[in-house]
């Protein structure tokens, strides 16, 4: 995530309104990245969700319904022969187009 907002950084800085989409899985901690956007200013909403299945799917869904512009996100966490096996989040995001993206590797 990190580096995916690095790189969207100027970008960021010049919205009204950021709605971070953060699935976790069951009993997953994890860390909140919107720290730097609401010191600098921007307002900034958390909209954390449980991932059951199909993490492709509940993430369109959750942009969908935060009224999202364009999503931002990191891609192909994972190795490639895995992706290739298993799809991925950014296999399914590619495959359903449905909103402007920003991608970062």
């Amino acid at each position: 995530m990190d580096a995916a907002l690095s790189a969207a950084w100027k970008l960021l800085l010049t919205a009204e309104h950021v709605t971070f989409l953060i699935g976790a899985l069951p009993d997953e901690c994890m860390p909140d990245p919107a720290r730097r956007l609401m010191d600098a200013g921007i307002s900034v909403g958390i909209d954390r969700f449980r991932i059951d299945d199909g993490e492709g799917i509940a993430l369109r869904d959750h942009a969908l319904r935060a009224n999202a512009d364009i999503l931002v996100m990191g891609a192909y966490t994972h190795s490639r022969f895995f992706e290739r096996l298993f799809g991925g989040v950014t296999e399914d995001i590619l495959a359903h187009e449905m909103l402007p993206l920003l991608i970062h590797h």
